[in-house]
Parts: structure tokens; C-alpha cells; sequence
């Protein structure tokens, strides 16, 4: 007997069923077709004095977070370029991320703010690959606020005919070597189809070239 529980056990794909009572598999959204992605790296900063104005008590000044500002600088490059897909690589990048513990205190990783998921919503991202444990804070007392705003979801909801963006698709615990490069690549995102909210997954970036047409 074999015991899985894809949102611990390594990189994983995971869809709104994962927030909402109703039951969304993961394998009645996949497969999906290669997509252009946006790979780019991005340094979390701590929350510092910020911390006291989320809405919540469930953070700390030396949490580290994902700003939007953060994405914004880090795109500034390939904003113009017709991507649905990003890729994001935390810094900094140490290959103990493969066999990292995530344990140990209410916030032992980064997480993305909420207005960090509002740029990617803007930019109608459908398919997020994190190198993160997950988007929100391990203890945020289940608001799991960036996860909602992602999905398109009123905070709190977990019905999932709310969501305006109930066929986008995350990827966590992707590591991202440093040898590939910010910048544009074809994401082939392999899941299997299994009926639950997650699956292991195995995202796969092919570089992308400019072919030049032939001028006559």
C-alpha cells in the first residue's frame, strides 16, 4: 500500500478544489495544452511595518513576503510578450530546496501577498508554478487569502461557482534550477488525471527561439 498526499510530498498541481467545499479534480481540467511562461526570480522581503495593517493577526514583521511590486520589476522585460503562464524562483535559489522541510514555525517560507495574485490575475495568468510550499502563509487562520484572490474568489468563499477564474491551474514545490534563465519558455505541464484537488506533477520549460521568415 502506497500513502500520497501531493500537497506535501513534492511538486504538485493543484485546482480550486482545493479551497471549496464543492468537488473540482484536477483531472476534469487537465491536460492542458503547452502554454508561452514567464520564468522570472524575485527576492521576498520581510513584511516589517506592513504586518500591522493585513486584516488579520496571522503574520509577523519578519515574515517573508512577495510583493507585486516585486513581479512588476522582475516582468518589466517580457510585459509586452503574450505569456499565460508564470514561473516564479525565490532567491535565494540553494539546491536544498529539492529536500527542503518546511516546518518548525507558523511561517517557515515566503508567501505571496494578495496584491502580488491580483497582478498575475490582471495579466490573466491561468497557470502559476511556485517554488514555494505554498501561495499563502502556513498558519493564516484558513483564510488562505492568495489562493482565493488567484481563483477569482470573495474572501472566505468556498463555493466554487464564485470563482471567476475556476479553470486556472498551480503548481507548488517546483524547483527552478539556476541555469534556466528569466525569461520565455513553453511550459508543458504533465499531471495525472486524478480525481482529488492535487496531483504530483512534472513541469517541463522548453526554450524559446525567434525564427526569422523568410523575406522573399
Amino acid at each position: 500500500m502506497h500513502s500520497l498526499a501531493p500537497h506535501c510530498h513534492g511538486t504538485h498541481t493543484e485546482c480550486i478544489g482545493h479551497v471549496t467545499r464543492n468537488p473540482v479534480t484536477v483531472a476534469s481540467l487537465t491536460p492542458v495544452a503547452p502554454c508561452v511562461a514567464l520564468v522570472v526570480s524575485v527576492q521576498p522581503e520581510p513584511l516589517g511595518a506592513a504586518a500591522a495593517g493585513l486584516p488579520d493577526v496571522h503574520a509577523a514583521a519578519d515574515d517573508l513576503v512577495i510583493h507585486r511590486a516585486a513581479l512588476t520589476v522582475a516582468a518589466s522585460a517580457w510585459l509586452a510578450a503574450p505569456f499565460t503562464a508564470v514561473v516564479i524562483r525565490t532567491l535565494p535559489n540553494g539546491v536544498d530546496k529539492r529536500h527542503r522541510a518546511y516546518s518548525g514555525s507558523p511561517s517557515p517560507a515566503p508567501y505571496f501577498l494578495p496584491e502580488a495574485m491580483q497582478w498575475l490575475v490582471e495579466r490573466r495568468i491561468d497557470s502559476l508554478v511556485v517554488d514555494l510550499p505554498s501561495l499563502d502563509r502556513a498558519d493564516d487562520g484558513g483564510r488562505l487569502a492568495a489562493h482565493r484572490v488567484y481563483w477569482g474568489l470573495p474572501p472566505g468563499s468556498d463555493d466554487a461557482a464564485q470563482a471567476a477564474r475556476g479553470k486556472a491551474l498551480v503548481t507548488e514545490l517546483a524547483y527552478v534550477p539556476d541555469a534556466v534563465a528569466d525569461g520565455l519558455y513553453l511550459l508543458d505541464l504533465q499531471v495525472p488525471a486524478f480525481g482529488a484537488d492535487a496531483a504530483p506533477s512534472r513541469p517541463v520549460l522548453y526554450p524559446l527561439q525567434s525564427i526569422a521568415g523568410d523575406a522573399t
